[in-house]
């Protein structure tokens, strides 16, 4: 994704002045004769929302943010300035991007996460020590050394991966950006300073195959802890923190540890549902997968693992309500009420001035669940009644357990009939003779398989050590047009679904969204907050050694 960027953006650092300088994505001498005016409005706005998403995936707790400005420039395309903290797009290269159709938020990303690499990895260190230390030889030296391609290449990858992890597909647009971007800058193949635009082709698409790899890695995970796959889920989370470090892959690996955590707790010390946040759409030291027999071991050594992995992400970014919730829900299943009490009211506090109901109900949620295990049922009553109309399937569970009512989790009965099958591929046809797009190998003798369809995605998760554990889902895109068995499409109502398939086994929370996962059925159902059908992931999996 990033590679587009980077592909461009091999763009040497522009000079502006002895000691101001900017990383450039291209730079266009043929129109520096026009003035840039500034640009604001909805172009604008679009290119801050996924600017502020790949802030908040990046995460930083040692830079401020930088700025984000538009204008009609015909120059840079987009760049970075350190000494402004400042990273610009220009009106023409957002034109190109929305040309390129339903990649275009894509092919957004994919520019200015480039660009945010630049400047959270600092990429003007050296240029400010030659110009503040002249004359020493160390200075010398170090302006002797290009460092030019090495920034382009690791602002151009690991962009891509940062805008992966923020929930942007970028890879498969790269190639495409770069063409249609030299082609409307009226740019030559070959321009001073720069590769050749063959050469950034030959870049972009390694980094789009390496990038496509990750990406399937990561999703794999986030999927298996959905089914509660955690073990085989912690050991991908490893694998991608060992090239990329980011908020989203910390607090989703700390989630998935408390998950596993919370399955190990006996039913009656916490019968309520925590709202335990995982994001799909969207980065641990070295995480331990290799756990102790005893029950009561593993629970403790997973919780101190989740505890240690939601600070690594608050360090990154403290101002993000799902770290601190789900930290809040850790104290919780530890007994630290003072901790959790704090964790959750600094969730619902930043909820509320963020003007995000889902997350401040889920906030109101712990903090019920917090005081029915103190038994304050006044107040669990209150936090729980307050918290359904943003998180009613939430709310509604935790409101019939407090009150001895029937435990609304259980299934119910339905009478769908069938195989649930997407694209008209069945789980057990493609099992028997799978084939994919791509696969990656894990240590450990994990291969994890990815295969690309129209309007769909097929991933499997296999380890072929003896034990022959295994997991494969099939998710919709957002342009799939079929329907679920049971006649459902995408935006079937909270009551639709209710009435075709029941109340679900387990429903696990999102930032956007809820999963209702009906394991009977092996299909996980994707809802926003309005409770409405997403997307949905048909399954099938054998994780027991």
């Amino acid at each position: 994704m990033s590679r587009l960027l980077l592909i461009l953006w091999l763009a040497l650092p522009v000079a502006l002045g002895a000691q101001d300088s900017l990383f450039a994505f291209v730079d266009n001498p043929f129109s520096r004769r026009f003035a840039p005016v500034p640009v604001d409005g909805y172009k604008l706005e679009v290119a801050q929302r996924i600017f502020d998403d790949l802030v908040k995936a990046r995460g930083s707790f040692r830079m401020p943010v930088p700025e984000l400005v538009m204008n009609t420039g015909r120059r840079y395309m987009a760049w970075m300035h350190p000494g402004k903290r400042q990273i610009g797009l220009e009106e023409q290269a957002y034109d190109i991007c929305v040309s390129l159709g339903k990649d275009s938020l894509n092919a957004l990303a994919a520019m200015l996460s480039h660009e945010i690499i630049h400047y959270y990895e600092n990429h003007d260190w050296k240029r400010n020590f030659i110009n503040q230390n002249d004359g020493l030889e160390a200075a010398e030296q170090l302006e002797k050394l290009s460092d030019g391609l090495k920034y382009e290449t690791q602002a151009d990858y690991f962009g891509g991966v940062l805008a992966i992890s923020a929930g942007y597909n970028t890879y498969s647009t790269l190639a495409p950006l770069l063409e249609k971007a030299y082609a409307t800058y009226g740019l030559p193949d070959e321009i001073q300073g720069y590769p050749s635009l063959s050469e950034r082709l030959k870049l972009s698409e390694n980094t789009a195959r390496r990038l496509e790899k990750l990406f399937q890695v990561y999703q794999t995970a986030n999927y298996l802890s959905l089914i509660e796959g955690y073990t085989d889920a912690l050991e991908y989370y490893q694998y991608i923190l060992g090239e990329y470090q980011g908020f989203e892959l910390y607090n989703n690996a700390g989630a998935t540890a408390l998950l596993a955590a919370l399955d190990l707790t006996p039913k009656n010390e916490m019968p309520y549902v925590l709202p335990i946040e995982l994001d799909l759409e969207s980065r641990l030291g070295q995480i331990t997968t290799r756990l102790p027999k005893d029950a009561a071991a593993r629970r403790a050594q997973l919780l101190e693992q989740g505890q240690q992995l939601f600070k690594n992400a608050l360090l990154l970014n403290e101002s993000e309500p799902s770290a601190h919730l789900n930290l809040a829900n850790l104290h919780v299943l530890r007994g630290e009420w003072l901790d959790a009490e704090y964790r959750a009211r600094k969730a619902l506090a930043l909820a509320e001035k963020a003007s995000n109901a889902p997350a401040a109900a889920k906030a109101q949620v712990t903090l019920g669940v917090a005081a029915i295990l103190q038994q304050d049922t006044t107040a669990a009553l209150a936090y729980f009644q307050s918290a359904q109309p943003a998180v009613m399937n939430l709310a509604k569970i935790n409101l019939s357990v407090l009150q001895g009512g029937a435990e609304l989790i259980a299934p119910q009965n339905y009478n769908v009939k069938g195989v649930e099958e997407i694209d008209g591929v069945f789980p057990e046809d493609f099992l028997v003779a799978p084939s994919f797009t791509a696969t990656v190998n894990l240590p450990g003798k994990i291969y994890c398989g990815y295969k690309h369809m129209p309007t769909s995605n097929i991933f499997q998760h296999y380890v072929d050590n003896g034990s022959n554990r295994f997991a494969w889902f099939h998710r919709t895109s957002p342009d799939y047009k079929g329907n679920t068995l049971a006649g459902l499409s995408a935006g079937a109502t909270a009551a639709e679904i209710r009435t075709a398939y029941g109340a679900p086994d387990r429903i696990l929370s999102m930032p956007n969204g809820q999963c209702l996962a009906y394991d009977q059925r092996q299909l996980l159902l994707l809802t926003d907050d309005a409770g409405q059908l997403r997307s949905w992931i048909v399954f099938r999996s054998g994780l027991t050694e």
